[in-house]
């Protein structure tokens, strides 16, 4: 996902990717939680179950948000939303 600040350039906010299985590859593991975005999954894993993520974003003013699905090349891979949220307190 990523986020532009007061209508700037987008910056990454959050980033899904495979993560490096036994053998030292990418291909077909679990999914995990990109903390780093260089494109492979180091943090938590990406359940088949709705899993709440929160991520602070520290800027007042407009925010447009992109989300961007990229990649996908076996064709079984799902990908759902429920309740993308912004919240934050008046200026």
């Amino acid at each position: 996902m990523l986020a532009a600040l007061d209508r700037s350039t987008f910056t990454p906010i959050f980033a899904a990717e495979s993560g490096l299985g036994f053998d030292g590859d990418k291909t077909n593991d679990l999914p995990r939680v990109d903390t780093n975005f260089d494109r492979t999954g180091y943090g938590d894993e990406i359940a088949a179950t709705f899993t709440q993520f929160g991520i602070a974003i520290r800027y007042r003013g407009v925010q447009d948000l992109r989300v961007l699905i990229e990649d996908l090349y076996t064709g079984d891979e799902d990908i759902a939303f429920d309740n993308l949220l912004l919240t934050g307190e008046p200026s």
